[in-house]
């Protein structure tokens, strides 16, 4: 054997970078996945459940605004879109200020859609802001 075979052998000192990052990615991926889950165990709200008196009759008749499981928005049974509905709620609260309005939304609304709804509505200058809801137990 000569003296250069020797020096010829030294051990494989590199580290493999790819499985390492392959391990980590596969970390990153689990985390993020279990995240979003963990977090909804912890934030458990309870919507309460009350029994409300009929409100009395208003004087003026409410426009009624609803929002359909779908997203839809409607002024009076027709189809409307948010800018038309800023403009016709407008015109209504400046012809009579104290005019009600109601907001029925579907219980599989967006929360998004219905906080747009709700800032058209504010935006408008109605007064009087009612939700429709049903009774408790029906």
């Amino acid at each position: 054997m000569k003296l250069e075979d020797v020096e010829s052998h030294q051990p494989l000192a590199e580290i493999s970078i790819i499985p390492l990052v392959d391990v980590m990615l596969v970390l990153l991926i689990l985390f993020m996945v279990t995240a979003p889950l963990l977090t909804l165990q912890s934030l458990k709200v309870a919507v309460p459940e009350v029994s409300t008196e009929r409100l009395p009759s208003a004087q003026l008749p409410p426009a009624v605004v609803v929002i359909d499981g779908e997203g839809k928005v409607f002024l009076e049974d027709k189809p409307i879109e948010l800018s038309e509905l800023a403009l016709q709620l407008s015109e209504l609260v400046k012809k009579t200020p104290q005019t009600p309005v109601h907001l029925q939304a579907d219980k599989s609304t967006q929360y998004q859609e219905l906080a747009q709804v709700l800032a058209v509505i504010r935006q408008a200058g109605v007064i009087q802001l009612g939700l429709i809801t049903l009774p408790e137990g029906k």
